[in-house]
């Protein structure tokens, strides 16, 4: 079963965090994120309330697009990413975190995880299980 829990609500965008039949891989990454990296942690919260409260699109320096509709929020360039993807004009949808190190392998994985639950959420929602 799919869900969304909201991570928080800004001016322009509501930045949802996606469950996958219970378990939420976002928070659970922030939470590691806020008890082992405070600093990270909060320049990250930063980035999100910043993108919430945007009228136009997110800070290139502070997102990339990835292809398919998917993006990553970033910092810089070995630091942590979450990935998101847009539902409707309003919600950011985070899927999962991860800390980018120099590994394009691990990243190229994790981009695929990523599409895989954008995929699980467009598909549950179509078939009405969201």
């Amino acid at each position: 079963m799919i869900t969304l829990s909201r991570i928080l609500k800004g001016t322009r965008y509501e930045i949802m965090a996606l469950n996958v039949d219970g378990k939420c891989h976002t928070f659970e990454f922030l939470e590691v994120l806020r008890r082992k990296h405070p600093k990270d942690y909060k320049q990250l919260i930063a980035l999100l309330e910043d993108a919430s409260n945007r009228e136009y699109s997110v800070d290139c320096y502070k997102s990339r697009p990835l292809g398919k509709g998917l993006f990553e929020f970033k910092r810089k360039r070995s630091a942590p990413r979450l990935f998101y993807f847009y539902e409707k004009e309003s919600i950011i949808i985070c899927t999962h975190g991860f800390w980018k190190r120099e590994s394009n392998r691990e990243q190229k994985e994790q981009i695929e995880r990523a599409r895989q639950y954008k995929n699980m959420y467009t598909e549950g929602k179509e078939n009405g299980k969201k």
